[in-house]
């Protein structure tokens, strides 16, 4: 220009990376000389264009650092931080679209890689105008899980044969927590207990055997750790047993009744004896008369025995009592018959037989009393009456003992009959 200055507009505007024309708007061009006259008319104007460029905007992204506690998931951490100067224009979001995963404790540290886009407000992808740098990446890890393994317990009533219970757990899986056993995955283990007599043994897993295995029966055990193993306990319980004497009885016969013999009463609440098993007691009651006695066991010399062997304290022993009873002896004695003429004198017949029964060996019986006929009966109907007396038994000292019997009678008769005489 002579002097002046020039005025213009220019039509070109470029929001997103690339290039464009800004075009001189040709009818916009006034040129003023330095009074402000304007001189356009004066200039042979050529127009030329010029270029609108936009870059892609330079961000640096740091990837998050995450330890995960194994949980048999893939996991993945999608934190990140803008470490750059620059960051995203206006409402535009950077948003995570693939990110490394890791599962295992045997994985080791990897990098957490992860793939970005930028969305606008409207969510479309407008990443073309970005360069997301994020080589410096943070660190992912799995750390084993804290179990605790149990060993089972049990218990049973003594039989005799041995307890055991092969059985183990985990404790359940704890999400909050971050620890107990992931769903599906089984513990196995070797497990060492045995008990067969009353009383308790710990049932303890063998270390050395431990596997832990997916459902797929693969072994995941290295991603486990296990803090605390608690053994288990086996008891076995004292058996309830009701014991009482064989109840007894016989016929009177001057010895004396006892008995060792015993049973086992299977009421409600109560066992039968092992399968043989056999109860061992003192001799029980001495009663040698009519009656009953009632006998008990003493529970300090009971004893119950497998074989030869002594396993009384396997038991828990109830007691009853039993009885013992001596009958009387059944005897039936026959008095004697007998007929006498009359002769104004007393008559009687202590003569008897046992006809049925007998004595104990040793003993004798004695008439008591006795029915004495004088007269001739005046009863038609009755010309005779009964020989009616008891007998006394007595030992051989003497002693009476008739009330260990019972004595049943059949009865003679006697009679008087008429003394024939002459009167002339």
């Amino acid at each position: 220009l002579v002097s002046g200055k020039i005025a213009l507009k220019t039509i070109g505007s470029q929001i997103f990376v690339g290039d464009s024309d800004n075009v001189i708007d040709k009818d916009s061009v006034v040129i003023t000389d330095e009074k402000g006259n304007v001189v356009t008319d004066n200039y042979d104007i050529t127009l030329l264009s010029g270029t609108l460029t936009v870059t892609k905007r330079p961000i640096t992204v740091l990837s998050g650092t995450k330890a995960f506690v194994y949980n048999a998931q893939e996991r993945i951490c999608e934190d990140f931080s803008v470490t750059s100067e620059l960051n995203v224009v206006g409402k535009h979001q950077i948003k995570v679209v693939d990110s490394t995963k890791i599962k295992d404790v045997k994985d080791g540290e990897i990098d957490n890689n992860l793939t970005f886009i930028v969305v606008d407000e409207n969510g479309e992808d407008v990443s073309v105008n970005y360069e997301i740098n994020c080589d410096e990446k943070g660190k992912l890890t799995v750390t084993p899980r804290p179990i605790t393994l149990s060993a089972n317990s049990d218990e049973k009533i003594y039989d005799a044969t041995a307890l055991t219970n092969d059985g183990l757990f985990a404790n359940e899986f704890d999400e909050e927590n971050e620890k107990g056993i992931c769903v599906s995955h089984i513990v196995r283990a070797t497990v060492k207990g045995s008990i067969t007599n009353v009383g308790s043994e710990n049932n303890v897993i063998d270390e050395t055997t431990i596997d832990i295995v997916d459902g797929k029966g693969e072994s995941v055990k290295d991603n486990y750790s296990i803090v605390e193993i608690i053994d288990g306990t086996l008891t076995v319980k004292q058996r309830p047993v009701n014991i009482k004497p064989t109840d007894k009885d016989k016929i009177y016969d001057a010895s004396p009744l006892s008995t060792i013999y015993t049973e086992v009463l299977e009421t409600e609440g109560f066992y039968p004896l092992v399968d043989g098993h056999r109860v061992v007691v003192d001799e029980m009651g001495d009663i040698y008369e009519v009656g009953t006695q009632t006998i008990n066991i003493n529970k300090e010399t009971a004893k119950i025995y497998a074989d030869d062997v002594d396993v009384t304290r396997n038991y828990d022993i109830t007691l009853s009592s039993g009885t013992l009873t001596i009958n009387p002896r059944p005897i039936t004695v026959q008095t004697e018959t007998e007929s006498y003429v009359y002769d104004a004198q007393e008559h009687f017949n202590t003569g008897f037989r046992i006809i049925e029964g007998s004595l104990v060996a040793n003993q004798t019986a004695s008439p008591v009393g006795a029915t004495v006929v004088r007269n001739v009966s005046q009863d038609v109907e009755k010309p005779s009456v009964e020989n009616v007396f008891e007998i006394e038994i007595a030992d051989e000292s003497g002693k009476s003992v008739t009330s260990n019997y019972d004595v049943k009678y059949a009865y003679g008769t006697l009679t008087v009959t008429k003394r024939p005489v002459k009167i002339k």
